[in-house]
């Protein structure tokens, strides 16, 4: 009796462990019989331990929904009748997770395999409730984007309006992550915005910086290099540079780039680099103090300015 007894629950503990492991390996190999998929996206991600099972879990729905959106550069540039370029604006969209916007993955079911040290887990998006955070999110932004866009509108001309609208294509180019989301979950999220598109925004943002006119006066040693630094920033953020009768604001300073004595012994020669500048409105309105004082050494003093060139360019801001 005693070796039937064992038998019999031998037999047992068997149908047992075939049971548990059916139950896994049917929501490892189909797992929308437990979650449908006009309900839910799933994803399986197996690992050496639980947590990296999850993390490949929770990495597949993001893939699923688009992992990365490529990093693209929008130039808008204006050109006269003479085919004179006065400008253009850059908006670099850098390359960048999605993963950090998707909301609401979570794991609901782990499993582990003894014999090969194999970690599984399933995560899970639930449709309806992405449908509605992200709808939210996109009216939220779309609301902020639109009051952005027409404040910025009534400073057309005022250098005050570069950056609100530089606020809302920053949230434009945000909300394009929402609204691809969306988009993979359901149909297109684009028909909740009513400010257009991001070129849209960028577009707006181009228009209001080309109505900011600039005039730029140097004076002092290397002015016109340093003059030209200034010059190339202010087209780069899309503002035009006119002459002083036609312009909104002049810009003037003084420069000097000269060579400075060196304490101890080195292969370099260095530049002492000094810009001070102030930016005014025509009525003569003060908008920005530049200072900008610094050294910089090289195998040569030509050498030397242009880095200290560089480091000018770099340093100016509006």
């Amino acid at each position: 009796m005693k070796k039937s007894s064992f038998s019999c629950a031998l037999f047992l503990g068997m149908i047992a462990l075939f049971a548990i492991s059916c139950a896994t390996t049917s929501w490892v190999s189909e797992p929308e019989k437990k979650y449908p998929s006009d309900k839910y996206i799933v994803a399986v991600g197996s690992g050496s331990s639980k947590s990296s099972a999850e993390s490949n879990a929770k990495l597949a729905i993001c893939q699923q929904l688009g992992e990365r959106l490529s990093g693209t550069q929008h130039t808008v540039s204006s050109v006269d009748s003479k085919g004179k370029n006065y400008g253009s604006i850059d908006i670099d969209i850098s390359e960048q997770a999605i993963f950090s916007h998707i909301h609401g993955i979570s794991i609901k079911e782990t499993s582990s395999e003894a014999r090969t040290h194999t970690y599984h887990a399933l995560a899970v998006l639930n449709k309806n409730d992405e449908i509605n955070y992200y709808s939210s999110r996109i009216a939220s932004s779309d609301r902020e984007i639109s009051n952005l866009i027409s404040s910025a509108q009534k400073l057309k001309g005022d250098i005050a309006s570069l950056p609100t609208i530089k606020k809302a294509v920053e949230l434009a180019q945000d909300n394009e992550y929402n609204i691809q989301i969306l988009s993979a979950i359901r149909a297109s999220g684009r028909s909740l915005v009513s400010y257009g598109s991001l070129n849209d925004v960028i577009q707006k943002a181009y228009e209001l910086a080309q109505a900011v006119t600039v005039c730029v006066e140097f004076e002092g040693d290397d002015a016109y290099d340093i003059q030209q630094s200034f010059i190339a920033v202010l087209k780069e953020r899309g503002m035009n540079v006119v002459s002083s009768k036609d312009a909104q604001y002049i810009l003037s300073g003084t420069s000097s780039i000269a060579p400075t004595e060196v304490v101890g012994q080195t292969l370099y020669v260095f530049v002492r680099y000094n810009v001070n500048a102030v930016l005014k409105s025509a009525t003569g309105t003060v908008v920005k103090n530049f200072e900008i004082t610094g050294r910089e050494g090289h195998l040569s003093i030509s050498q030397a300015k242009t880095r200290a060139l560089a480091v000018i360019k770099d340093s100016i801001e509006f």
